[in-house]
């Protein structure tokens, strides 16, 4: 049986922060695993998207980035905590579309955005009703999800690049 060292001992499951300052060297430490473990994270979210095929998360980064396209502003403003009414509205619109699109629940959506998953469900409905009131905005909205969706969408399919290359006869 290996002896457990001095830091395996300690309680892991529950870090002991103190705001403000460390006042130990295993604190340091577990901020510091903190931290990692957030990168990780987010590696894996943006590893979805370097495949052949976008995952869950890749979408949701393409969808977050052509919503900030439309809308005249950058990701990073479109998921931050600024409330005027353009980013708003450009944020509900994504919520609205991760959600339409591929069923994102209102807490990851949430979670993308950072916002409360009552703060989707409301900004859900806003656009609905938005696009019933308004027709320009809903066409927008329409033209946006055409253009996510044919980005995700391949130009030529394999059998015709096959014909296009050369290497294929058709059949007679």
């Amino acid at each position: 049986m290996r002896k457990r060292s001095w830091l395996e001992s300690k309680e892991m499951s529950k870090p002991v922060l103190q705001i403000g300052r460390v006042d130990a060297p295993d604190q340091l430490w577990q901020l510091a695993m903190i931290e990692i473990n957030a990168l990780k994270k987010r590696v894996q979210i943006l590893e979805g998207r370097q495949t052949g095929r976008p995952g869950k998360a890749g979408k949701a980064e393409l969808v977050m980035a052509m919503v900030a396209e439309e809308f005249g502003i950058t990701v990073k403003v479109l998921i931050s905590r600024a409330r005027p009414a353009d980013i708003a509205l450009a944020r509900q619109t994504a919520a609205h579309l991760l959600h339409v699109l591929y069923g994102f629940c209102d807490s990851k959506v949430g979670e993308l955005l950072n916002r409360d998953h009552t703060s989707i469900c409301d900004a859900r409905r806003a656009v609905k009703e938005r696009m019933e009131t308004e027709p320009a905005f809903g066409e927008q909205v329409e033209r946006l999800k055409a253009r996510i969706l044919a980005a995700l969408q391949p130009g030529v399919n394999e059998v015709e690049e096959v014909m296009l290359a050369g290497k294929g006869t058709q059949p007679s």
